[in-house]
This record gives C-alpha cells, sequence and structure tokens, in this order.
C-alpha cells in the first residue's frame, strides 16, 4: 500500500529515465565488446611482441570491464522501469 502512495506522488518527468540508461548501457557494452575484440587481435597476433601481448591484455581486461558496466546499466534501468 505504501509503495503504491510513492508511486502516484512520482513525477512523470523521471518515468521516461530507463530510456537514457538503457541506451547508455548498450553503448557502453557495444564500446567493451570492440575493446575486446582488439584487444583479442593484439594478442593473437605475434609480430606486435611483448608490446601486443601487454597491450592487448589490457585492452581484454577493459573491455570485459566495460560489458559488465553496461550490462549493470542495462539491468538497473529495466529494474527502474519494473520489467526486472
Amino acid at each position: 500500500m505504501l509503495m503504491l502512495n510513492l508511486r502516484a506522488e512520482e513525477s512523470e518527468r523521471l518515468g521516461t529515465v530507463w530510456v537514457v540508461g538503457l541506451t547508455a548501457g548498450v553503448v557502453v557494452g557495444l564500446v567493451g565488446t570492440a575493446t575486446v575484440v582488439w584487444g583479442t587481435a593484439a594478442l593473437l597476433n605475434r609480430k606486435l611482441g611483448q608490446i601486443g601481448t601487454n597491450g592487448g591484455m589490457v585492452l581484454v581486461v577493459f573491455g570485459l570491464s566495460f560489458i559488465v558496466i553496461g550490462g549493470w546499466a542495462i539491468y538497473r534501468s529495466l529494474r527502474q522501469r519494473g520489467v526486472l
């Protein structure tokens, strides 16, 4: 009952904020995916030597971090919307 009353008092302008969070999550996830692909390509390129290995590992770690953050933003947006 209390939650229904609080929802009735919620501003309508905040009702569409979830779209921004969802969009940001998708963009960050796509950037992370591209970073993982570039890092994997650097790891597999033997001509780059030690710089390619170290740089590739850094790119893969950052890319996976971006993917996780993007997934978290999507989860929070959908949770705010009431889907999850």
